[in-house]
């Protein structure tokens, strides 16, 4: 197996966590999300958006999917858009 399936693996989970945890803070995006997108979400999160640990969870989420992206793009993979669809295992 190549690096870049268990990358496709991760980011699955990942964006199906990240989906969770938008819904639970009121956050609909409806379209891909690029990395640029997610840093600046990353940024704009407002306290308002879901409760504490929903909130702190997600952010969490969106510095691990940063960082997975960063790794890929550093081994010449190119990382697909952030997807906030929910991944049928993670339910």
């Amino acid at each position: 197996m190549s690096g870049f399936e268990d990358y496709q693996h991760e980011l699955t989970g990942i964006d199906a966590q990240i989906a969770h945890y938008a819904a639970i803070c009121g956050l609909s995006l409806d379209k891909p999300v690029s990395r640029g997108e997610i840093e600046a979400l990353l940024q704009s999160l407002p306290a308002q958006h879901g409760p504490g640990d929903a909130r702190q969870t997600l952010q969490a989420l969106l510095i691990l999917r940063i960082r997975l992206e960063t790794e890929m793009t550093e081994l010449g993979y190119h990382p697909p858009e952030l997807r906030l669809s929910p991944h049928a295992s993670y339910r």
